[in-house]
């Protein structure tokens, strides 16, 4: 683990020198991936999850500009159905012409989703290391799945 570690921590560090710019979805996965490794569950969930938030909002924005939706409603639309509702309607309504990836993906990333809510809004603690690895793993894939149309 601490090899790994130092990789990530290179990374960005390497990043940081050569002044190259990272899209915040990108600096959080890493976080995300830096907490897994030092057992840092919670705090890796919350990253990977603001990530997914951040490419799904995008990606929203986007369509909605593309149709002609004022930013004003498109962002009072994104806050209105938060991000569980995204993944389980909206994403597919602005997908319906594209293979959309497994439903799995779909299930973990809403799984991740209850989780993450269950920590800031409960107080949760007791996150496992297969839960902050699933949320990193397939967010990470939805994410992935989403870039390109960007």
């Amino acid at each position: 683990m601490p090899q790994r570690n130092k990789e990530i921590s290179d990374k960005i560090e390497q990043s940081i020198l050569s002044k190259e710019d990272i899209p915040l979805w990108q600096e959080l996965l890493l976080n995300s991936e830096q907490y897994l490794y030092q057992t840092e569950y919670r705090h890796s969930i919350l990253e990977s999850i603001i990530a997914l938030e951040l490419v799904v909002s995008e990606f929203i924005r986007k369509k909605c500009h593309e149709k002609g939706i004022s930013s004003e409603d498109t962002k009072s639309y994104i806050n209105n159905i938060g991000l569980t509702g995204n993944l389980k309607v909206t994403l597919r309504l602005l997908l319906d012409d594209k293979a959309l990836p497994r439903q799995e993906v779909f299930d973990k990333c809403k799984a991740s989703i209850t989780f993450r809510n269950k920590i800031v809004h409960e107080g949760r603690k007791d996150v496992t290391q297969v839960e902050a690895q699933e949320s990193l793993d397939y967010c990470r894939e939805l994410i992935q799945f989403l870039l390109p149309q960007l």
